[in-house]
């Protein structure tokens, strides 16, 4: 170990001063003066403003030819920059309306934003249509353009990522926004339903019916686009208790709906998103689906070999199955009335095998998820008196594995409620035979993730579910809570179901809870 000296401090050299003396005089160090050697300071990183003593004087002369002194001025005294007569004040007009216009259909198609720089913003600022990432209802409502152009860029960077569930790769949105600049009735759907999301939007009945007599007279493919978006436009209006009611299109629904991967995009995203809501009726009512469901192609659900959009495709079509099943096959099973004719020996059979293959591929998904499936942070099971935090954290990286896993456990719960007596389940892992633990872990995905493209129909549905079984004081908060924020991030009206959950969790505590 060195030895310290005992230096006095005034004859210590310093690591900031003047390399050859190391004084700490500024600007020149009285050593370097006696002797007539120019100082020379190093520029440090960590040290703010430090310069050598010639640069020093070069900033005292250009300053002293600008103003006739050698004094520094300090920057709080400059008078304010004039504005620079090549940015002049931009003055609406009908030239720069089409020139704001087409700087938002560029963005809206997809054309990647351009960087600004801080000086560029700040000379642009109320000008420069904001990045994907920057979008939000402040600056929407905050931009200085029409209420169509806000609609565009509304429906472009908020509600088609939560259309397709911000799927990677997706290609809906720059599809459908390619079919908007093809054909203008798809636009004015689009900016209707983007409308119908601003309840502070004046919206007319007469334009409405004006866009409809425009999309029949379009080609079939034209047409299930825009009347699938002038239906959606309905979901920002209806309770999730009103979803029945929802005006539903679905094309092919007479003949019985295809299978999803048989469709193109947009449509193929537009029909997932009805199928959604009408998934979300039948959890929440706990009857059948008012849609015909579409038909899964045969073999296993799940593969290693699947994109994590398949993935997502495929727990969607297994709970499409978990319902048929039940609510066609079990339900009337289970019912043993006197118009439904006495099933033979082979029909209970399948069934039951239908029943024991679904709830095998929910256990194949819990115990080795796809690629792209797995939480990033799955905390240990624990009660909820146990822990600071009413539930504990199950985080996942994107909305779609947010929505897949959420799926899965529905599915599971489901099949529970139906279990056939006299099948047993393995008991090496109790937790996924019981209800009550996947009700648990519905709750913890919404609670702990944040995307706003998760908030689709089904997961509400589940939520408002499985809210009820909540009885924890400090669980039922945090599921108000999460309310909330759906209903701001979706416009979703969740008012009264919210009052009639804290009716239910109000009964439950000082009775039993109405049925």
């Amino acid at each position: 170990m060195p030895v310290r000296r005992n230096i006095p401090e005034s004859k210590r050299r310093s690591r900031t001063g003047c390399l050859p003396c190391r004084d700490e005089k500024r600007p020149k160090c009285g050593s370097c003066e006696e002797r007539s050697v120019a100082c020379e300071y190093k520029e440090f990183t960590f040290v703010p403003n430090v310069r050598s003593s010639e640069r020093h004087e070069r900033q005292q002369i250009d300053v002293g030819d600008d103003t006739g002194s050698s004094m520094l001025i300090p920057d709080e005294v400059l008078p304010p920059a004039k504005p620079s007569p090549l940015n002049p004040p931009i003055v609406d007009s009908p030239s720069n309306s089409n020139v704001l216009l087409s700087a938002s259909m560029d963005t809206a198609y997809g054309a990647p934003p351009s960087v600004i720089s801080p000086s560029q913003q700040q000379l642009g600022d109320g000008h420069q249509i904001p990045t994907p990432a920057k979008w939000n209802d402040t600056v929407l409502c905050g931009h200085s353009s029409s209420n169509e152009q806000t609609a565009l860029l509304r429906f472009r960077y908020q509600l088609a990522p939560w259309l397709d569930s911000n799927t990677p790769r997706s290609s809906f949105g720059s599809e459908i926004m390619t079919l908007a600049r093809e054909k203008p009735v798809i636009m004015d759907a689009i900016i209707w339903f983007a409308m119908c999301r601003d309840k502070h939007t004046a919206i007319e009945d007469a334009r409405f019916h004006e866009i409809q007599e425009q999309i029949s007279l379009e080609d079939s493919c034209t047409k299930d686009v825009g009347r699938s978006l002038l239906a959606l436009g309905s979901v920002f209006s209806l309770r999730p208790s009103q979803w029945s009611t929802f005006p539903f299109h679905l094309p092919d629904q007479d003949a019985g709906l295809q299978s999803l991967q048989d469709k193109d995009e947009p449509l193929k995203t537009l029909i997932q998103f009805h199928l959604k809501i009408g998934l979300g009726v039948s959890i929440l009512t706990n009857k059948p689906p008012p849609i015909k469901l579409p038909i899964s192609l045969n073999g296993p659900f799940f593969s290693p070999a699947l994109s994590a959009a398949d993935t997502y495709e495929a727990s969607l079509l297994h709970l499409v199955e978990c319902l048929r099943l039940i609510h066609y096959e079990l339900v009337p099973l289970l019912a043993d009335s006197p118009s439904t004719p006495s099933p033979t020996t082979e029909s209970y059979t399948l069934k039951w095998a239908a029943w024991s293959n679904l709830w095998a591929s929910c256990v194949q998904w819990f115990r080795d998820r796809p690629p792209g499936m797995e939480p990033v942070l799955e905390s240990p099971d624990l009660n909820a008196g146990a822990l600071e935090a009413p539930f504990p954290a199950d985080i996942y990286t994107s909305a779609i594995s947010v929505q897949a896993n959420l799926i899965m456990h529905l599915s599971a719960l489901l099949l529970l409620s139906y279990k056939p007596r006299l099948i047993k389940l393995s008991r090496l892992q109790r937790k996924l035979v019981s209800r009550s633990w996947h009700g648990q872990k519905i709750a913890r995905l919404a609670v702990w993730n944040s995307f706003s493209e998760q908030w689709d129909p089904i997961v509400i549905a589940a939520l408002l579910r499985v809210a009820k079984e909540m009885t924890h004081t400090s669980q039922q908060e945090m599921l108000s809570i999460c309310f909330q924020r759906i209903t701001d991030t979706t416009k979703i009206p969740l008012d009264e179901e919210m009052t009639d959950l804290r009716m239910h969790w109000r009964l439950s505590r000082h009775g039993s809870p109405p049925a």
